[in-house]
């Protein structure tokens, strides 16, 4: 692999559902004018993808060689449903391995402007984002726990370095005897929210593991923003494509996470994403 490893790797998770959007997403760097910001790209697939499908739609958008291009397919369709801390650790160790410090877009992130490049791409060591409290009292070997949240993940050179020297051995150690880190506000909650602390790979890989690890992880300020960040009760409210773009132009954040399989939101979700997309060069992002 001939990169000069002075530039980011772009990692992208892309599935049979998200694959238009994964394409979108690509589209939106060009748009920009970014890629001059990365030295290769890095696509995940899951298993219900092939790489020649992902070859004839992603390559034509992407103004690299072949050469700066690697795709991985993992071997089960399910592998993020039934093994998603797993499978997610998998896929960081094969991108940190190319040598690179790594910028992680999952394929429901909209980019507002070139001042998300202009952030991500400052130097950094461990893993960066948004770091954010967990969303119930919850303390980590007595403290509070904060973990950087999906959707944009930048790992540094010492956040690659823990990446691939964490064996999921250690996790599952972790995982076996969550209760002798983890302590939350209402103890009697534990069988609600054990999930969370061990199946998620936001909180587990991005969380609480680093800091079990003394990893840095920092925050970037206004790298990205959610519904929930905008809407208290966005389940039930009612809310048009348009409206939410408006509130997440409002935030001044520089990237829009379209994120709700949480709330049974995802179809919801896409079809705001899909909006934005169109309609992108309406606003003065």
């Amino acid at each position: 692999m001939n990169w000069s490893n002075n530039k980011l790797v772009l990692l992208l998770q892309t599935c049979c559902a998200d694959f238009l959007l994964t394409r979108q997403l690509l589209n939106r760097v060009s748009q920009l004018d970014a890629w001059s910001y990365f030295d290769g790209v890095a696509i995940s697939l899951d298993g219900d993808l092939e790489i020649a499908e992902v070859e004839e739609c992603f390559l034509p958008v992407i103004p690299f060689t072949r050469d700066r291009i690697e795709i991985r397919r993992s071997k089960n369709v399910d592998s993020w449903t039934s093994n998603n801390v797993e499978t997610a650790l998998e896929v960081y160790k094969w991108a940190c391995s190319f040598g690179n410090d790594v910028l992680k877009i999952d394929s429901d992130i909209f980019i507002a402007n070139q001042n998300f490049f202009l952030t991500v791409t400052t130097k950094r060591t461990g893993i960066s984002g948004r770091l954010m409290p967990f969303f119930i009292e919850s303390y980590l070997c007595g403290e509070s726990l904060h973990f950087i949240q999906g959707g944009v993940v930048v790992f540094g050179n010492s956040g690659r370095e823990f990446i691939l020297n964490l064996t999921i051995e250690e996790v599952n150690h972790y995982r076996n005897h969550v209760w002798n880190y983890i302590s939350i506000g209402d103890q009697y909650k534990r069988p609600d929210y054990i999930k969370y602390f061990t199946d998620v790979e936001d909180v587990v890989l991005l969380g609480i593991m680093p800091r079990l690890n003394n990893l840095e992880m920092e925050n970037i300020n206004r790298i990205q923003v959610s519904p929930y960040d905008l809407i208290s009760d966005f389940k039930t409210a009612k809310i048009n494509p348009e409206s939410l773009a408006m509130l997440y132009k409002g935030t001044g954040s520089f990237a829009y996470h379209y994120e709700g399989s949480q709330w049974g939101m995802r179809e919801y979700m896409r079809k705001c994403l899909k909006w934005i997309y169109t309609n992108s060069n309406k606003f003065d992002l």
